[in-house]
């Protein structure tokens, strides 16, 4: 894995660290911007850096898809630090609501728009269910 450190302004260091090749065969670069005292931390923020990539801790959320990054977050955060019944609940949810509307999106493709248009469908559906309606007396 080349290496490559950038000295920019106001003592910001830009890392970046090369991950292989996509399956389209082009290169992956991934990258970050830090603060940094002098040389001696940067190479100590750099090899951080470069091991969280490495470990595949670093993933860019440009080809990942929300099921993809949903699955992955219950198998990793959720199966790990929640109680069972809320591990099942928020799995029920991602498959009712959250991956029939931005499953096949990218993280990178969601809007804010996406978001609200999304919110509005909810309280429509529950309005239209007779849900929070009141009765005529």
């Amino acid at each position: 894995m080349p290496r490559k450190i950038r000295k920019r302004a106001n003592g910001k260091y830009t890392l970046t660290v090369y991950d292989g090749y996509d399956g389209n065969g082009k290169q992956v670069i991934r990258s970050r911007t830090v603060q940094a005292s002098g040389m001696k931390d940067v190479r100590r923020l750099y090899a951080e850096f470069e091991n969280e990539v490495r470990s595949g801790r670093v993933i860019s959320a440009a080809g990942y898809k929300l099921q993809e990054f949903a699955e992955t977050w219950v198998r990793e955060y959720c199966e790990k630090n929640l109680a069972p019944k809320t591990v099942e609940t928020y799995r029920k949810q991602l498959k009712a609501w959250i991956i029939p509307a931005f499953g096949s999106k990218r993280l990178a493709d969601i809007t804010p728009m996406d978001l609200i248009y999304f919110i509005k469908s909810l309280i429509a559906k529950a309005s239209g269910s007779g849900k929070n309606k009141k009765t005529a007396s």
